[in-house]
C-alpha cells in the first residue's frame, strides 16, 4: 500500500483540514476573501492580486482560524460563500428551492461566520449575491 509523510489537507493518513491559503495572508492586508473552496481563494489572488483563504466547506471553521485572521489584521474581511442555500440563503429562489426538498430552515454558514468574525472584533462583512445570480454560482462565475 502507498504511505504518504505529506501535510496535504487529504492524505492516507486521514483528512487534515487547515485554512487554505493561511500560510500567504499578508498582514495588514486592504482586504481578506474567506471562500468555500481553493480554486476560488487562487482565482482571487490572481484575478485581484488579494489575500483570500478557503475554508473547504460552508460549514468548517475552526477558533484556530479566527487566531489565524486575527494575527494577520486585515483592514476589511468579506465572507463571499457560494449562491446556495448552505452559503447564503439569502435568494428567495434559492430558499424555496431549499424548502422543497428539506424540512428544516438553511444552515446560514455565511451569515453565521461574520456574525462570529465580528464577534471577535474583526472587521467582517458578508457578500451577498444579487437575487438574479444563477443558483449556485461561485467566485468563479463572478470573474467569467
Amino acid at each position: 500500500a502507498p504511505t504518504c509523510a505529506c501535510k496535504k489537507w487529504l492524505s492516507p493518513g486521514g483528512s487534515r483540514l487547515t485554512l487554505y491559503g493561511a500560510h500567504r495572508l499578508t498582514p495588514g492586508a486592504d482586504v481578506l476573501v474567506i471562500c468555500e473552496n481553493p480554486v476560488d481563494s487562487l482565482l482571487i489572488r490572481q484575478e485581484w492580486e488579494g489575500d483570500a483563504v478557503a475554508t473547504l466547506g460552508v460549514s468548517i471553521w475552526k477558533d484556530e482560524y479566527t487566531e489565524i485572521v486575527c494575527q494577520a489584521a486585515p483592514q476589511q474581511i468579506v465572507v463571499w460563500f457560494d449562491n446556495d442555500a448552505p452559503g447564503q440563503a439569502t435568494n428567495p429562489a434559492i430558499l424555496a428551492e431549499w424548502a422543497a426538498r428539506h424540512p428544516h430552515a438553511p444552515p446560514l454558514n455565511g451569515i453565521k461566520l461574520t456574525n462570529r468574525l465580528l464577534a471577535a472584533g474583526l472587521p467582517a462583512v458578508f457578500y451577498r449575491w444579487g437575487d438574479d445570480a444563477p443558483i449556485g454560482a461561485d467566485i468563479g462565475d463572478f470573474f467569467k
